[in-house]
């Protein structure tokens, strides 16, 4: 699933399985099959993470891979089986 999410704005996904299924957030979008940005003037997170609950809504500054402050980030969530990588 896809979705929009304006800077700041925190949302609540149904369905998600912590350690199972993995996010990827690219800015301004769309998320790309490797989490890799499209063009020169996107961003994306370059790998596809686990879902940690409690540790997704905190941004590390040490590793901020934002190129620009825009208005919304599209993020993405796959669900793998338990044991893929």
């Amino acid at each position: 699933m896809a979705f929009a999410l304006p800077s700041g704005e925190r949302k609540e996904v149904p369905g998600i399985t912590p350690h199972a299924d993995k996010y990827c957030v690219c800015d301004p979008g769309p998320v790309t099959p490797d989490c890799k940005a499209p063009r020169l003037d996107h961003w994306c997170m370059g790998s596809w993470l686990d879902v940690d609950t409690g540790l997704n809504s905190e941004n590390e500054i040490a590793n901020d891979r934002f190129a620009a402050d825009l208005r919304s980030r599209t993020i993405g969530v796959s669900r793998t089986s338990p044991g893929t990588n």
